[in-house]
């Protein structure tokens, strides 16, 4: 049994909830990573051809090499097409990004919220972690530094809603004069969010893996 005390409050956990305790911060990093780079995949779509010319792609329209690059050779010869979509990435980012955000938000802070308060109690209820208490620690620092990135993120949001809501009003395309267009906006976002998933989020997730590993490892030995 491992019993702590928290404002006053004696708290006791049973070995089953304890192991469950130490698990908790790597299964929230586990989703929020995996929240993280599904975002990556979605947004990042928008800012580049589509890969028609991959094996997948190939393999699943049942064309050869040879048949795709004439299909591309068409397309890049007519300037009117390329122009249509990128008009149609202006138009359809602003309403993605607005819905996207607007769900996704509130998964992103509920797992890293969720990661802060498992973290706090395990390093509570700190009796057996040994040397995986540091791992813990170093999470905690690096949960918290997810949220460090918001003013860097905070410009690309406010203009893509921005751009929805203007459009929403009959303002055109929703483009403030001499402004960004969505493209440049979604593609800022997209490289402020792939750092912070490949070391923020990545490394808290490899320190509570370690930190559960050891502390379980430990206890069981």
């Amino acid at each position: 049994m491992a019993t702590t005390t928290i404002l006053g409050q004696t708290l006791t956990l049973t070995p089953i909830a304890l192991t469950a305790l130490r698990i908790a911060p790597l299964i929230s990093t586990t989703a929020s990573l995996t929240h993280a780079y599904m975002e990556w995949v979605t947004n990042s779509s928008f800012i580049g051809p589509a890969p028609v010319d991959s094996y997948l792609s190939r393999s699943l329209i049942n064309k050869s090499s040879h048949q795709i690059d004439a299909i591309k050779s068409d397309a890049n010869a007519t300037k009117q097409a390329q122009q249509d979509v990128e008009d149609a990435k202006e138009l359809v980012i602003p309403e993605w990004f607005t819905h996207f955000f607007n769900t996704g938000v509130f998964s992103v802070i509920g797992f890293n919220n969720l990661t802060l308060v498992a973290a706090a109690f395990n390093l509570n209820f700190d009796h057996g972690l040994g040397e995986s208490k540091i791992f813990f620690q170093i999470g905690v620092g690096l949960a918290v530094a997810h949220f460090t990135f918001v003013p860097l993120v905070s410009p690309s949001i406010s203009a893509l809603i921005g751009m929805a809501a203007r459009r929403r009003k009959g303002e055109g395309s929703g483009t403030v004069r001499g402004d960004k267009g969505a493209v440049d906006w979604i593609r800022e976002w997209v490289e402020y969010h792939k750092i912070r998933m490949s070391t923020v989020d990545l490394l808290a997730w490899g320190c509570f893996a370690w930190g559960a590993v050891t502390a379980l490892t430990a206890k069981t030995a």
